[in-house]
């Protein structure tokens, strides 16, 4: 779970730590997309700050935080955790989310992950070399003369940190062949005070 009061902030700032690590503009997305991998494997991809997902090395949901809430694995189930502020006091309610509300949260982050990997699947992968990763779109449109534009969905690479841009394919396929459909890691380990 995050440390601080803006659970949101705490996650985006953990982001830093992933490597490589890629910012995306997309056509059907309002704001900047961030997807990042670690040496060990565990994945995070984030809409903004709000939703965003974390995966273990073996690519299953380890945590979230969408609409404002923090959810974690329980293995079978996800936990949402809320804060609930009052003059002398927070407290950290938890609610399980499991049968139907569970099937539900995890059909509509799945769509949402599938749309992006799809994004990303539908860019030629011929068309990139490690200097386009700052440079324009992804899939070849408004590259010059000669160049014809693909009719898959634009792509901006913003920033690349670590990453060559061809590696991005590779995560890419990862989501849309281990990351889906959305399955849950194993309890996530909690602090005991």
């Amino acid at each position: 779970m995050a440390r601080h009061e803006e659970d949101r902030e705490d996650l985006f700032a953990e982001l830093k730590s992933f490597s490589p690590r890629w910012e995306l503009r997309l056509d059907h997305e309002p704001e900047p997309v961030v997807v990042g991998q670690r040496q060990d494997g565990r994945l995070a991809i984030y809409f903004a700050q709000d939703p965003c997902f974390h995966f273990d090395g073996a690519s299953r949901l380890l945590r979230a935080f969408v609409q404002g809430s923090l959810y974690r694995t329980q293995g079978t189930s996800l936990a949402r955790l809320q804060r609930r502020r009052t003059p002398g006091q927070t407290q950290l309610v938890r609610s399980d989310l499991q049968g139907p509300q569970l099937e539900e949260f995890l059909q509509q982050a799945g769509n949402r992950i599938q749309r992006l990997g799809e994004t990303l699947h539908s860019c030629e992968r011929s068309r990139l070399s490690d200097e386009s990763r700052d440079l324009g779109d992804v899939n070849g449109s408004g590259s010059g003369e000669g160049q014809p534009v693909l009719p898959a969905p634009s792509v901006r690479v913003v920033r690349a940190v670590k990453g060559p841009v061809p590696m991005l394919f590779e995560v890419a396929d990862r989501i849309l062949t281990q990351v889906l459909p959305l399955r849950l890691a194993p309890a996530y380990p909690t602090r005991r005070r």
